[in-house]
């Protein structure tokens, strides 16, 4: 059979979180942004380069702080509140053909081939079918395990 589960609302944001952590490449270019302003700070020709380059870096660490830890948790949490279905009970299974979900409004079957990259951490593991399109499986569903092992074989290392 399969695992049966229900996201609650902290952990509908705690998988949005995980799904919008900043990539291996994400973070390199932030960090070549960060540094080509801070050299532009300290070595800029006259002040006023200087002075948008110390702008540049409090305004975006500001935008960022904002937008991460306070705009997208809230953004998300009215989205689950007017998201039923995800509210539901669901139905989560292994077969050899892929993943397979079960709710009450519909089921569906995963392919393995369909699954262009996986993210996972303590709590969650993201199955994504799109860029911005990914399946939550909770880490406390048994069979939870066995997916990650078969999703290293299958799709590839964990993004």
């Amino acid at each position: 059979m399969g695992d049966e589960f229900s996201l609650s609302e902290r952990e509908y944001v705690s998988a949005n979180r995980l799904a919008t952590k900043p990539t291996r490449k994400h973070i390199l270019i932030y960090g070549m942004s960060f540094l080509l302003l801070v050299l532009c700070a300290v070595f800029g020709p006259n002040i006023i380069v200087q002075s948008a380059a110390i702008g540049g870096l409090v305004g975006g660490a500001t935008v960022h702080v904002i937008a991460r830890f306070l705009y997208a948790p809230w953004q998300t949490k009215k989205q689950y509140r007017s998201y039923l279905a995800i509210q539901e009970k669901q139905v989560v299974s292994l077969n050899e053909d892929g993943v397979s979900f079960v709710s009450s409004i519909g089921e569906g079957n995963l392919p393995w081939k369909n699954i262009i990259k996986w993210r996972e951490n303590d709590d969650h593991i993201l199955l994504y079918q799109a860029q911005e399109i990914y399946h939550i499986v909770p880490k406390h569903v048994s069979i939870s395990t066995e997916l990650a092992l078969r999703l290293s074989k299958k799709v590839g290392k964990s993004s």
